[in-house]
């Protein structure tokens, strides 16, 4: 069998470029990830292409559970979807890490899941804004920002419109007890982090 060696890659704090302070950072929830993994057995990280691709490098997943992703760089609106079936055919519980644009494009597959009874968690991370084209054009096109930023629909409307679970973070403070009031393991849960848009991780893609 493979023998898996985790790096610690997660920051203390994020050194991100073009920073605005005071927001969420992507560490922080997959440090919080990361800790639920630790003591939960048989779930299954999906990740979304884009910088959620990226974001699943830092993922530890012990316990028999696994990872699933993308190819690298593929087209969006992947993880929902591949979640669904990925669960049917190993019976393990789905984690989905998902952005907000990459969720707009495969969102309605969650009926499925209604459907079918198939329990399903979407970690939502909610900036409005296609956050690597936005990094890239921060890093290498001197912040010209064009078709990047977008408007979200009330993702909380459309949770209720679904009958599943949601749960909306917003601030710091509540990162750390952010599994605490969902039914992880048998339950259709969209959890809903704002993120702020500007606080982008620091690797280059150089694109």
């Amino acid at each position: 069998s493979e023998t898996v060696h985790y790096a610690d890659n997660l920051p203390e704090t994020d050194s991100g470029d073009g920073r605005s302070g005071g927001g969420i950072r992507v560490s922080e929830i997959l440090r919080t990830v990361n800790e639920f993994l630790a003591s939960n057995r048989r779930y299954m990280v999906v990740t979304e292409s884009g910088d959620m691709l990226f974001g699943g490098l830092d993922v530890r997943v012990p316990h028999s559970g696994t990872y699933l992703a993308q190819g690298f760089y593929a087209s969006m609106g992947f993880a929902v979807p591949a979640a669904l079936g990925a669960q049917i055919g190993s019976g393990l519980r789905p984690l989905v890490l998902c952005g907000d644009g990459g969720f707009q494009m495969c969102c309605m597959e969650i009926m499925t899941a209604v459907n079918y009874g198939i329990p399903l968690n979407v970690v939502l991370f909610n900036n409005a804004t296609m956050g690597l084209i936005r990094k890239n054009q921060y890093q290498h096109y001197h912040q010209r920002f064009i078709s990047c930023d977008f408007v979200n629909p009330d993702f909380e409307l459309l949770a209720r419109s679904f009958g599943i679970n949601y749960q909306r973070v917003t601030n710091v403070a509540d990162v750390d007890a952010l599994f605490a009031d969902c039914d992880l393991h048998g339950a259709i849960n969209l959890i809903d982090i704002v993120i702020d848009k500007n606080l982008f991780p620091n690797y280059s893609s150089r694109r």
